[in-house]
């Protein structure tokens, strides 16, 4: 099995209305059709509700597509040379899957490369709200499971039971990535170059900047558990009306002493004083692929 119990490590068995591990720890399957892990105590610190709905309506009407594409493209090559990966660790895992765009995404444009492999659809995320929304997603009838569980604590999944994860501006947890994925597997991180949203950063302030050396860091922190296989810049415009502005910024990480109705006015502002009442701005982003060590 997949996946393990967050209490004692035990693998996790689907039943019709829960999960259950054979010392009797159980988690019930919610109405949204996501199950939590989480274990009592752990703090919480994940998305807000408002971040996913804007992050939803933002992302639902297409101005992330290119990303969605190329992080499709790289999986589908990668999966095309991956049968080495055993039956066993055909577990496909976005790890901070946030509403499940990605995810989503990914599975419809590599259904049949998916399907026809045998791998099965994982999400984590440690927002209940997130995993609630992405459960609602189609994953091309493929099935994906939703699970709320945080990375910063031992993943409940199987010693190098995953045979690729993905993480799309979300936290890493190097260790526990060495852990579960297995030899050869595949790691894909998409991360914010540092001229991402430039123009919208300027416009408000309130937004935060993308730390420097991101992608240096990023391959020394992972070192040498995983090497870089392959790195791609991507770039693409953004011409965003109030409402566009208004959720690109409620969706991204700014300011603690900003609200997001603050900060929906402001770009509502700003949106509506550019030229033809929208504001244009590039995306930058780095996607990476890792290969675990054998």
């Amino acid at each position: 099995m997949d996946l393990r119990c967050p209490h004692c490590g035990d693998p996790l068995d689907q039943g019709a209305r829960a999960w259950v591990c054979p010392r009797g720890h159980s988690f019930d399957r919610a109405r949204q059709r996501y199950v939590n892990l989480l274990r009592p105590g752990v703090r919480v610190h994940g998305d807000s509700a408002a971040m996913l709905r804007a992050r939803r309506r933002f992302l639902g009407a297409g101005h992330y597509a290119p990303l969605a594409a190329t992080i499709a493209g790289e999986v589908g090559a990668w999966l095309a040379d991956a049968g080495a990966i055993p039956p066993e660790a055909r577990a496909l895992v976005d790890c901070g899957c946030g509403e499940g765009y990605y995810l989503d995404a990914l599975a419809d444009a590599q259904a049949g490369g998916l399907r026809a492999g045998g791998w099965r659809l994982y999400g984590f995320d440690v927002a209940r709200d997130a995993v609630r929304m992405a459960a609602g997603r189609r994953y091309a009838g493929l099935g994906a499971a939703l699970f709320a569980a945080s990375v910063w604590e031992r993943l409940p999944l199987a010693d190098a039971g995953v045979g690729a994860a993905l993480v799309v501006f979300a936290p890493r947890n190097a260790t526990e990535f060495a852990r579960v994925i297995a030899p050869g597997g595949l790691l894909l991180v998409v991360t914010p170059a540092p001229e991402h949203l430039a123009g919208a950063r300027a416009a408000l302030p309130a937004l935060l900047t993308p730390e420097p050396e991101k992608s240096a860091r990023l391959r020394a922190s992972l070192a040498p558990a995983f090497a870089l296989t392959a790195e791609r810049a991507i770039r693409f415009p953004l011409a965003l009306d109030a409402a566009a502005l208004a959720s690109l910024a409620e969706m991204t990480p700014h300011r603690a002493d900003v609200d997001e109705a603050a900060l929906a006015s402001a770009a509502h502002t700003v949106a509506e004083s550019a030229p033809g009442g929208r504001l244009v701005v590039t995306a930058a982003c780095v996607v990476s692929a890792f290969t675990r060590a054998e």
